[in-house]
């Protein structure tokens, strides 16, 4: 399993945690929802996206670095 396959892993879990989130929010629209999107859900999405964008990076380099030592 490469670091790119981990990565996409890891969002397609994230998609369905937001999917799933989005069926809560049809009953649960408060102040405290809100806050917890705020504070958790968003903080996640965002760092999964910025994770997706690194992992690609550091596959590219592991494959040079595989390549070069061949």
């Amino acid at each position: 399993m490469n670091v790119t396959t981990s990565a996409a892993g890891l969002a397609g879990m994230t998609k369905e945690l937001m999917r799933v989130w989005d069926e809560t929010t049809v009953s649960w629209r408060d102040a405290k929802a809100d806050e917890f999107s705020q504070t958790y859900l968003l903080p996640i999405a965002e760092s999964v996206e910025s994770l997706a964008v690194a992992a690609e990076k550091l596959d590219r380099v592991i494959r040079q670095i595989r390549v070069d030592c061949e």
